[in-house]
């Protein structure tokens, strides 16, 4: 029975998404153009959901908890305009759930992410048991370093379902991902062929790479939609494509969604420049990005990150100490010199520098210049970067060769013309590097970005063998079994392992009870103190015995280092 209430709740919520997808449409955009059911928007039409679901998350925080009336409330809703978008459209449905249908093994998972105990799950749960409380980054070097999947992970908390539905979010981004995908290489017949490679070489890459859905944190997912926002993007200018006001409206709206996932996708904003330079009438671009509705939304959820950072910690985005206030200013700010000390901290890890059993004796010398780069070769490119290039190499010469046929090659005009858009990309590239060059932090999705477009310049260029589609119709099955195969694999293991995160649950996640303490405080709020090990499902605010001060303004609690 278990199983069957998993299962439900994942499809209902599914549906649900794709209901505020349609909402989202219906309430920011005009349908005299373009009906709801058109292309233009059923390829953005998940993530628009998963969207608009994290906006109305971060505005009900800041007056009510995320329980059960607030999420079953906001989901029924989700439900009566997910059938009305199910109705009209059938086809898109049922694409959907046969993707859902290959990945769905992924789902099963016994353990967590690596930081599910430390800050994940203690985070959603203040979310799900309290309205917002100012300074709640004094309790969790964590809780500085926020995400707005949190946000939409505590309005999953249903009935039955409880905290086992935290990682659904992560499944909707893959299968958005794929059908977006799909979209462009099956039933977009205006991509040319060399598109179509790219963007199954994103799908290859990317399944193959991400396939572990306990792995994917805070930080994967937000690398699936920029892939394919930029490669979207890419493809609009090699084609000189007239793209359409709404769309580019649509996709201002998901880049801003990407930096409430992770603030680091801010470097995105750099393709700007060259997307400007290659327009003839670059007033008119400006103004369609500005389309009315979708740019007001875009900016009030902005504006909500800024809130939900300086509520959290001081700062208009943490750990960036230049853009913090300090106790100084605003009773609940955190130090500037602690959230400097974390932003240091975060680089050093980046960089090599630290690690489970590993710490450098000085660290401020060790992230600057190039001094970082031997130990970073040592301790990560060569334990974990390989892999991923073994990925890449793997999948790029089994598609190139299964598809192409070498000929002669001239592509300079090509890169002339795309200089702008590829240089960008490297500077993006050089960001990660030299700030945060890890996988973790973005590093996937620039990684493939930097070398795959490239590539799929040179590829323009020869001779496509016969069946083409056909033939990446079973590259694309072969990399959804060998998906498959991984993750049952994994499964069957996780069956057969003899520590707490062995399957006793199936098919919900394992985790720990912490015996605490309970902390009255003056101001009325109650603190919980685990009395062994991290918070994991302790009652929030989970508390680890920091020197603070607790006070209630307007029904609103403080806490206020010392």
């Amino acid at each position: 029975m278990n199983i069957v209430i998993f299962l439900g709740a994942f499809y209902l919520i599914l549906l649900s998404v794709l209901g505020y997808g349609f909402l989202f449409l219906k309430i920011f955009t005009n349908s005299e153009n373009y009906p709801t059911n058109h292309d233009i928007y059923l390829k953005y039409v998940g993530f628009l959901g998963l969207s608009f679901l994290t906006f109305i998350s971060y505005i009900t925080h800041l007056f009510v908890n995320h329980g059960y009336f607030h999420n079953i409330t906001l989901h029924f809703i989700g439900f009566i305009f997910g059938i009305i978008f199910l109705i009209n459209n059938k086809k898109f449905i049922k694409y959907i759930i046969i993707i859902s249908f290959f990945v769905i093994c992924s789902l099963f998972i016994s353990k967590g992410n690596e930081d599910l105990p430390y800050y994940h799950l203690p985070y959603t749960i203040y979310l799900i048991e309290h309205k917002i409380i100012f300074g709640m980054g004094h309790l969790n070097h964590g809780f500085n370093l926020l995400s707005s999947i949190f946000y939409l992970n505590s309005i999953f908390y249903l009935p039955y379902i409880n905290l086992y539905s935290f990682h659904f979010s992560q499944l909707y981004f893959l299968i958005f991902f794929s059908f977006f995908l799909f979209n462009e290489v099956f039933k977009n017949k205006d991509n040319k062929n060399f598109i179509k490679f790219l963007y199954t070489f994103a799908f290859m890459f990317f399944v193959l790479s991400f396939n572990r859905i306990a792995e994917y944190g805070t930080d994967k997912v937000g690398q699936l939609l920029v892939v394919i926002l930029v490669m979207h993007l890419f493809n609009t200018l090699y084609e000189k494509k007239q793209i359409a006001k709404v769309e580019i409206a649509l996709i201002f709206s998901l880049f801003i969604y990407l930096f409430t996932l992770k603030t680091y996708f801010l470097t995105y904003s750099l393709l700007i420049v060259p997307i400007l330079i290659l327009q003839k009438d670059k007033l008119a671009f400006l103004k369609n990005i500005t389309y009315s509705k979708i740019f007001l939304y875009s900016f009030t959820f902005l504006c909500l990150l800024i809130i939900t950072n300086i509520v959290a910690t001081g700062c208009l985005i943490s750990p960036i100490k230049q853009l913090c206030f300090g106790p100084d200013n605003l009773l609940w700010a955190r130090k500037i010199e602690s959230i400097g000390s974390l932003n240091l901290w975060v680089e050093q890890w980046a960089k090599a520098g630290a690690g489970p059993n590993f710490r450098h004796d000085n660290p401020s010398q060790y992230i600057q210049y190039f001094n970082w780069v031997g130990g970073w070769v040592d301790r990560y490119f060569f334990n974990k970067f390989t892999d991923t290039i073994g990925i890449f190499l793997i999948v790029l010469l089994v598609l190139f060769f299964s598809t192409y046929k070498l000929e002669n090659i001239n592509i300079i005009k090509r890169y002339n013309k795309h200089f702008y858009f590829v240089f960008a990309i490297f500077l993006i590239f050089f960001v990660w590097f030299f700030k945060h060059p890890t996988l973790r932090y973005g590093g996937y999705s620039i990684f493939f970005l930097v070398l795959s477009i490239p590539i799929s310049l040179v590829v323009e260029k020869l001779k496509i063998k016969i069946n083409f589609i056909k033939k990446l119709k079973y590259m694309i099955i072969i990399t959804l079994l060998v998906f498959n195969f991984k993750n049952l694999s994994r499964i069957y293991d996780e069956f057969q392992r003899d520590d707490m995160f062995k399957y006793t649950d199936f098919p919900n996640y394992a985790i720990q009870y912490n015996k605490f303490d309970t902390i009255k405080t003056e101001s009325g709020l109650d603190l919980y103190q685990p009395t062994n090990g991290a918070c994991w499902v302790t009652p929030a605010p989970c508390y680890r015995g920091n020197d603070l001060s607790f006070y209630k303004i307007n029904n609103y609690y403080f806490i206020k280092g010392k």
